[in-house]
């Protein structure tokens, strides 16, 4: 895979723990037709802090289980925590790559593939699909979720400065060859890996920054200073902006397209 630009800090943790409750409330029904269900078999594919894991391992109680990979060591020692916080005895969590996760193949009744391929070229991505299909059962389905990068919009016009940070964000992707329009072409990946698309659900998120909050280019910040798209003049310029905006009291919502494909192995 590439190397992961996301950092997890208790700012990024509040903002994983809000979205994956979002997620779960958005996404009911649709989790009931992929087979996220009680008794499931679940594999969590870059799984990452684990917020969305926990409320997959709760859904799918009693008799299911869940197992969630991740090749971030940092990640995945938040993941524990937040299932052993929830009391959860359905999860265990593996470090591996997305691409050969070492689980073995045929085993899973649901893989879950949450905003992964958006960091990753296009040729990754269409191997991390692939994997996905062979850990399937056969009648087992991808259950797989990302985002347009490109379409992201303000609600209100924000600080030039915080306009500035998600540009240099998508530039940096951009640089690595990473697949920023991943939620749109979902389909297309699942179908070129003899998956059967059965469903497809766009939505726009609406992302309330409240004050404390930071989008995911913030978290990216680091990663930015060391492929040359931000200095540490930058970091400050970007931060300051934040904190006027946490001063000022206004909500900064951010409106996101999300993709979500559910594909089933013939």
């Amino acid at each position: 895979m590439t190397d992961y630009s996301l950092r997890i800090s208790e700012t990024e943790l509040r903002r994983y723990r809000m979205m994956a409750s979002v997620a779960a409330a958005a996404e009911d029904g649709w989790w009931t037709e992929a087979g996220i269900v009680p008794g499931a078999r679940v594999l969590d594919i870059g799984c990452g802090d684990g917020a969305v894991l926990v409320e997959l391992a709760r859904r799918i109680q009693p008799g299911g289980t869940i197992v969630g990979i991740d090749q971030g060591a940092e990640s995945l020692e938040v993941a524990r925590s937040l299932i052993a916080e929830a009391g959860l005895d359905n999860a265990e969590l593996r470090h591996g790559d997305a691409t050969a996760t070492g689980l073995p193949e045929g085993e899973g009744d649901v893989v879950n593939i949450r905003h992964v391929l958006g960091h990753n070229t296009p040729a990754t991505c269409a191997a991390i699909v692939a994997h996905a299909r062979d850990l399937l059962k056969p009648g087992g389905h991808l259950y797989v979720v990302d985002a347009d990068g490109s379409a992201f919009r303000f609600e209100r016009d924000p600080d030039a400065a915080l306009l500035d940070l998600n540009e240099r964000y998508m530039a940096m992707l951009a640089g690595r060859g990473c697949e920023t329009l991943a939620g749109p072409r979902l389909g297309a990946y699942a179908e070129d890996a003899g998956l059967e698309v059965v469903a497809r659900r766009p939505r726009v998120d609406t992302i309330p920054l409240l004050p404390g909050l930071r989008p995911p280019a913030w978290a990216a910040r680091e990663a930015m200073k060391a492929s040359g798209h931000a200095t540490d003049d930058d970091i400050a310029r970007w931060d300051a902006a934040f904190q006027r905006s946490d001063a000022s009291g206004q909500v900064i919502q951010l409106f996101g397209p999300i993709y979500t494909v559910i594909a089933r192995r013939p």
